[in-house]
């Protein structure tokens, strides 16, 4: 049964939009095809409708990367982070990004409350990585949602967007491939792809997606290539005959003219078929 594969594009998927992958190359081989292309890059969100914007823009296995747009300078904020309970997460400390190079704390409990509070605030017309927060998570496939919180301007409370929840797989971007235009494999970590069950002087054309849970891109360009050739015998008169050969090599052997039971030694055995023959004509 052939398999297809449909992605529901987020609002989030609309506002940022990941390109195809590039550079496509494929490399025939023994019953094989070898296809790679060019990484392709998670593109950040590039629009806003309130003063902040906060957003997971990014999870490895050791921590989740916070990007924040604001409109506003901020003064103080509290929110949570709210893993799938699957994921079985302990949070850890905040570190680098935008908080790390001003006077600004941010404080993260196990659980995922967040607070941040400095003497500089996080100025406004930012857009960028607030902070990185490190994390133990046991398990893999899960979504991490935001808790839309609390930012201040000093003296009032700004109107504030949480982003769509990151769907944490333990690869942040994947490929699917496409074959003669139909969906052929998904979820590709590695920068390539080897299609190895194929024949001799087989051609296959590919395309490339690349993907998160949120969106597929446009498909890339195709590429085509042919599996090698097998030089043998395909002469089926040939007592070496190879069904599977697409191009004769010139060393069919065959069998000895008289050699009836095809055994390569003409003997009596070979006399006694040969007057069975004749009779059994004669008799007809």
């Amino acid at each position: 049964m052939k398999k297809y594969f449909s992605i529901v594009i987020s609002t989030l998927a609309l506002l940022s939009g990941i390109d195809p992958p590039e550079n496509l190359n494929a490399v025939g081989g023994d019953r094989q095809i070898l296809i790679s292309w060019d990484a392709v890059e998670i593109p950040d969100i590039i629009a806003m409708r309130e003063d902040v914007l906060l957003w997971i823009s990014d999870a490895t296995n050791d921590y989740i990367e916070l990007s924040i747009t604001t409109t506003e300078e901020i003064s103080d904020f509290s929110f949570a982070i709210l893993p799938d309970l699957q994921l079985e997460v302990v949070f850890g400390n905040a570190w680098g990004g935008l908080a790390a190079t001003i006077d600004f704390v941010i404080s993260v409990f196990p659980s995922g409350q967040v607070f941040g509070w400095g003497s500089d605030p996080i100025p406004e017309h930012f857009a960028g990585v607030l902070c990185y927060i490190s994390w133990d998570v046991a398990n893999t496939q899960g979504f991490i949602d935001l808790e839309p919180g609390l930012f201040w301007n000093y003296s009032y409370i700004l109107s504030s967007e949480i982003g769509e929840p990151f769907y944490y797989s333990g690869a942040d971007l994947y490929y699917n491939i496409y074959r003669e235009g139909e969906f052929f494999q998904w979820g590709v970590t590695e920068l390539f792809y080897l299609d190895d069950d194929l024949g001799y002087n087989e051609t296959r054309c590919y395309t490339v997606t690349a993907a998160t849970p949120d969106e597929e891109s446009l498909p890339s360009g195709m590429i085509c290539a042919t599996t090698d050739h097998l030089y043998d015998c395909n002469d089926p008169f040939a007592m070496n005959y190879n069904h599977e050969a697409t191009e004769d090599d010139g060393n069919c052997e065959y069998y000895p003219t008289g050699d009836l039971n095809q055994d390569i030694i003409l003997d009596v055995l070979d006399i006694v078929m040969m007057v069975d023959i004749v009779l059994g004509e004669t008799t007809q």
